[in-house]
This record gives structure tokens, C-alpha cells and sequence, in this order.
């Protein structure tokens, strides 16, 4: 009997470590506990750019829960009277990338913010559960005396598939495919400056974006892609 009681006393220890692990915000694959999805993909379906090449439409459906509404993406450029390609996303795709852009900026700069400043520069550009998750990630490392340091670098990749994902712009709903490079980005001791954890060179990372009431594309949900790398 106590045997049995000890062996159970032992995994409700474990379990409880387990879960206190998994909410220690960590800037490095992971960081915003509930925010970031790992999504592990088959290789062979690594950006598959040839499926509906003819220029048909291809009805998609993500097999992750925040991915999984359907999307009708045109695989080829309307074109106008003259006959050249015309590309009708090219001005919200740019405003998307700047939104994206800036999201990775507050991000790796957010322990050097004060509260203030961090929630009305995250706000700008992200919504709930993001928006949350970095703002309580801030404050959990400021009280623990830990800091981010360093850059993420990017390179963004507008391709039609990334896994299950259709990256592009779907009416009021976007996905955009990022190779980042978190080798020189990570955590660290605010007084010793000795590293905690650093990123990886090519991390792949799909972000979801939706148009807002106020006509602005903000951040909803991050995936981060195992199993492929950048291509």
C-alpha cells in the first residue's frame, strides 16, 4: 500500500513540474504558452506549389484548429485588358508584412519596455491571444530578472503551400510564411547577462493575420512548422 501510494505521490510531482515547465515563457520556440502552435508536417507535402497549376481554384483546409477554415485561393493573376498579370494583393500584402515585421520587433524588444509602452505598441499591430501572451510574457521575465536580447532576421516567402497551410490573403483573413533566423535571439540573466537559451538558424515560422473592423491587418495566432525547413 505505501508502495503504491509513493509511486503515485512521485507521478503527481512529475506532473506538477511538467505544467510549471510548460508556463515558463521562454523567448525561444514556445515562447507565448497558448499562442504558439507547433505544427509538425509531413516532408512530402513541403510547399507544394504545383497542385492546381492550371489555374483553377483549390479549396483549402488546414488540419490545425485556428487553420482549418476553408479558403478558396486563385492560383493565377487576374489580368487586365492589356494582358499583363496584375497582382490585386500586392498593396495588402505589404502592409501585412510591415504588421509582421513589427510584431518580431516588439517581441524581441518587449522586457525594455514598460508596461505602458509595451501594451499600446502590442495592441497596434496584435490581438488576443497574442497580444496577451506577450504582455504577460514581459512581466513574468521582468519579476524573474530575465531579458531578451538579440534580432530575429527574416525572409518572408509568399509561396501558395507551406504544409497544410495556404499561405496568402483570403478575403479578411491572411497566412504568411517566414524563414527566421533566431541564432543570434534568445533569453538571458539581466544582471549577469549570461544566456538562458538562444534560438536556431532556420526556424520556420506561418503567421495568421485578420483585417480588423478598423480596416488594419493585425497578428491573431503564430505556427511554428517542424518536420520541413526552409526552402
Amino acid at each position: 500500500m505505501c508502495r503504491f501510494w509513493g509511486r503515485w505521490w512521485f507521478l503527481v510531482w512529475v506532473g506538477a513540474v511538467l505544467v510549471v515547465a510548460g508556463c515558463v515563457a521562454d523567448p525561444v520556440r514556445g515562447s507565448d504558452v497558448g499562442s504558439l502552435t507547433v505544427v509538425s508536417v509531413p516532408p512530402g507535402s513541403v510547399f507544394d506549389t504545383t497542385a492546381g497549376s492550371d489555374g483553377a481554384s483549390v479549396s483549402v483546409t488546414g488540419r490545425v484548429s485556428d487553420a482549418s477554415t476553408e479558403a478558396t485561393m486563385p492560383l493565377s493573376p487576374t489580368t487586365q485588358t492589356t494582358g499583363r498579370p496584375v497582382d490585386p494583393d500586392a498593396e495588402a500584402r505589404r502592409e501585412i508584412e510591415g504588421v509582421w515585421l513589427e510584431y518580431w520587433r516588439i517581441y524581441t524588444t518587449s522586457t525594455a519596455m514598460s508596461s505602458a509602452e509595451l501594451k499600446a505598441e502590442i495592441t497596434a499591430v496584435a490581438v488576443d491571444p497574442i497580444r496577451n501572451d506577450v504582455i504577460k510574457q514581459a512581466a513574468y521575465f521582468q519579476t524573474e530578472g530575465l531579458e531578451k536580447y538579440g534580432p530575429v532576421e527574416h525572409r518572408i516567402d509568399w509561396v501558395h503551400w507551406i504544409g497544410t497551410f495556404a499561405v496568402g490573403i483570403h478575403g479578411r483573413s491572411a497566412f504568411i510564411g517566414d524563414c527566421t533566423d533566431q541564432s543570434g535571439f534568445g533569453s538571458r540573466y539581466a544582471k549577469s547577462k549570461k544566456k538562458r537559451s538562444v534560438g536556431v538558424a532556420e526556424d520556420l515560422v506561418v503567421g495568421k493575420l485578420s483585417r480588423t473592423s478598423g480596416e488594419r491587418w493585425k497578428l491573431v495566432q503564430l505556427y511554428y512548422i517542424d518536420g520541413i525547413g526552409c526552402r
